[in-house]
């Protein structure tokens, strides 16, 4: 009897300690995901060859990250100017936010900018011109916005504050055990798809390393940006942002690279959440 007493009392000991475990990953989850929203430090660029239009929009944007601030935001800014498009694609920074001009000397804006999409595919473009005969040519390429001139200090302000949504709700951090007491960081914004494997998750990344991790897939779907990560069946979860195409029954990544199943009760709301979010990645 004496035995058995110890044995449970053991086994709740274990239990409470995996339950305080879960819970303190959890909040650091979420510490975590609270801090990058707002440390993340933001580059944009302006490329116009007009001083006046550059110091106008380097003024407002200026204004728009004082106005961040006062709502609690503390990440940092760097804003930097190019008066030609050449000087620009030489430049092999991070971009996030690009404001450029279409008519400029040398390379037109509209070429700059489908090479910087070529470049990578994440950076944001606003362009900023009285020319809207090129509108559907700045569009081919998924641009952020179009901003005519004269320009105008509201819209500016709000391109700046929907440009750092974006880019929050793209590099949200979370804490992941990998068993052990091994715990890692990683950016969901470059998981391709999460796997269910028996007790275990296998998170497909960007850059083809699979990492595999404790927990369950339904936990893990929490901690994800619900407008980027849908389940589209019992076992897997798919980014919208690498999703090729999608069948009755197979949801393609990456290409053909990877594959997740798709439950026959999931197609219609897989397929309505990939519409809307292309909808609104344009």
């Amino acid at each position: 009897m004496v035995w058995g007493l110890r044995v449970l009392r053991v086994r709740l000991r274990k239990t409470a300690e995996s339950f305080l475990l879960i819970i303190v990953l959890k909040i650091r989850s979420f510490m975590q995901l609270q801090y990058c929203m707002w440390r993340k430090n933001m580059r944009v660029i302006i490329c116009d060859d007009d001083e006046y239009i550059r110091q106008r929009l380097h003024d407002n944007i200026r204004l728009a990250f004082k106005s961040m601030r006062k709502s609690g935001y503390q990440g940092l800014l760097e804003c930097d100017e190019y008066d030609n498009g050449k000087d620009l694609l030489e430049d092999e920074g991070e971009k996030d936010l690009v404001f450029l001009d279409i008519e400029m000397p040398g390379a037109d804006g509209i070429s700059v900018g489908r090479a910087l999409k070529q470049a990578d595919s994440d950076v944001l473009i606003a362009y900023v011109t009285s020319h809207t005969e090129f509108l559907d040519d700045a569009m081919s390429f998924c641009v952020f916005r179009y901003i005519s001139k004269p320009l105008n200090q509201e819209r500016i302000v709000k391109c700046i504050c929907d440009a750092f949504n974006i880019l929050c709700k793209r590099r949200i951090n979370v804490v992941i055990d990998e068993g052990n007491c091994v715990y890692r960081k990683v950016n969901t914004y470059n998981i391709v798809m999460v796997e269910k494997d028996s007790r275990r998750l296998k998170l497909y990344m960007k850059n083809g390393e699979v990492i595999r991790i404790m927990g369950t897939i339904n936990d893990f779907l929490t901690g994800l940006n619900p407008l980027m990560f849908v389940m589209c069946h019992r076992s897997f979860i798919i980014n919208l942002k690498y999703v090729s195409r999608i069948d009755k029954n197979t949801v393609y990544l990456c290409g053909d690279k990877y594959a997740a199943f798709l439950s026959r009760n999931k197609y219609t709301s897989v397929k309505e959440a990939f519409i809307t979010y292309v909808e609104k990645s344009i």
